[in-house]
């Protein structure tokens, strides 16, 4: 998950990204909470400035936006997978040139990989695992001897390496994991919006979608500086390096 830059390996923390919407535009503001704009209305208004770039989203009663996420679809525009989990970006302007390329191919292209990331525990988990061998091996020569000896004065739960072994295992898991997330998001070759929450196959256009939530900040600004605000990229960051074209719509219903 280090290499892969997945800030969020199991489930997703939305007010992590919210607060890190918050940093990016310099505000003064704490997530203390979030919700899910439901109001159609204001969906429908969201939906409709999508195909109008370049420009603010228009002044919405909408309360405290910095805390708001936006539910969205995703469908891809060629050939992949959208999963649980996936990372939803901003494309960068030679991402759209790529997009006028390939958005009439049958061919696909891959669009951005995002460069691998160092792991900086290699060389502690490799030391740790190999001191846990050491002790694991030292415990079962102990209980060896003691069941050889028969002594009744020790007991044999003194070498039992359950308790141990369970302690390492939490230590080592923890050393596969990112420690910070919002080092993981701030070091995304592309900036991430949102993130999505359930992905399938759709028989009807035969192509995969997704339904998950954008922070509203990202798409305020997504709107502001893309020309075509309805095209994202998706990366499965969960196993994938590979960036892929989607396209972007509000859920309304």
């Amino acid at each position: 998950m280090i290499k892969l830059g997945c800030p969020f390996p199991f489930s997703v923390s939305w007010d992590i990204l919210l607060q890190y919407w918050i940093t990016c535009l310099s505000l003064t503001a704490t997530v203390n909470k979030f919700y899910v704009l439901r109001d159609n209305s204001q969906l429908n208004i969201i939906q409709s400035h999508l195909k109008k770039p370049l420009k603010p989203v228009p002044s919405l009663n909408i309360r405290d936006p910095f805390q708001c996420l936006i539910p969205v679809r995703l469908i891809i525009s060629q050939r992949g997978t959208i999963e649980r989990g996936a990372v939803i970006c901003i494309p960068t302007a030679e991402d759209l040139k790529k997009f006028e390329v390939v958005k009439n191919s049958k061919l696909f292209i891959g669009v951005h990989t995002e460069p691998q990331k160092e792991d900086e525990n290699i060389q502690v988990r490799a030391n740790l695992r190999s001191t846990h061998q050491k002790n694991l091996a030292f415990m079962r020569k102990k209980r060896k001897k003691i069941r050889i000896k028969a002594d009744p004065t020790i007991h044999h739960g003194v070498y039992d390496s359950t308790h141990v072994s369970k302690c390492y295992n939490d230590v080592i898991n923890n050393l596969w994991l990112p420690k910070d997330a919002t080092s993981v998001l701030n070091n995304m070759s592309r900036r991430p919006i949102g993130f999505i929450e359930f992905g399938c196959e759709t028989y009807v256009i035969g192509k995969c979608t997704g339904v998950g939530y954008c922070a509203y900040l990202g798409l305020d600004f997504m709107t502001q500086y893309n020309q075509e605000s309805t095209v994202v990229l998706v990366r499965n960051c969960r196993d994938s390096l590979v960036y892929r074209f989607a396209q972007l719509q509000i859920c309304t219903e």
